[in-house]
């Protein structure tokens, strides 16, 4: 998708289709390839897509290596492993670099034009109470939220209570949620349209608002 959408914008990118496991222990040579790279194209910035266990030691190896530019985490990365100094990893390490998540992260600070704030608060606020040793929200845990209300609005909406009924009415839904804005139709089985945010990693703050991106 991005080969297509971002030359479209004029944004010149270069893509690694490198994958390493979640059971991986040593990311040396991964940043190793990276940063080599790095130093042969000079990009502006750096999309990491790595799943959360390892953003935090991936862009530590990545500073060591003398890569400067600044690193932004797909979605995975707004989870609380790269700040969650008792799975060892320290805030420090990527404070400053940014992921692109959704509003669960953290939505007391997202724009009051977000649709679900309140409800988002509210919820988080409930989850935090039955979590205690749980530093903050993340996107996994948006799926479920969203994943229950886009079922209960199917149920309730659905003029037969069979899937055909149930998938005609998802057809009709317009939601805004955890992770963003989701409408399905027809020809858009996905449904996503929107509702991710730029955060910023801190060292004792979780995740800071920095902009809506869509």
């Amino acid at each position: 998708m991005l080969d297509k959408s971002l030359p479209e914008k004029g944004i010149q990118w270069t893509r690694m289709t490198d994958s390493w496991g979640l059971g991986e222990t040593d990311l040396t040579p991964m940043a190793n390839k990276i940063a080599a790279k790095v130093k042969e194209v000079n990009p502006d910035a750096i999309i990491l897509a790595s799943n959360p266990v390892h953003v935090n030691i991936l862009i530590k190896t990545l500073r060591g290596l003398g890569v400067t530019q600044p690193i932004y985490g797909s979605g995975a990365g707004s989870h609380p492993l790269p700040l969650f100094a008792p799975a060892g990893n320290d805030p420090a390490n990527v404070a400053g670099d940014y992921a692109i998540g959704p509003a669960i992260v953290n939505p007391a600070a997202v724009p009051d034009t977000y649709p679900a704030k309140a409800d988002l608060v509210a919820f988080v606020e409930r989850w935090k109470a039955d979590n205690p040793e749980e530093p903050f929200a993340s996107l996994f845990l948006g799926f479920a939220y969203d994943t229950i209300h886009l079922a209960k609005l199917a149920v309730e909406g659905a003029a037969t209570q069979d899937a055909a009924g149930y998938a005609d009415a998802m057809k009709k839904i317009d939601f805004w949620g955890a992770n963003g804005h989701t409408v399905y139709s027809e020809t858009d089985r996905v449904g996503a349209h929107g509702g991710f945010m730029q955060w910023q990693y801190t060292v004792d703050q979780g995740f800071k608002f920095v902009r809506e991106l869509n």
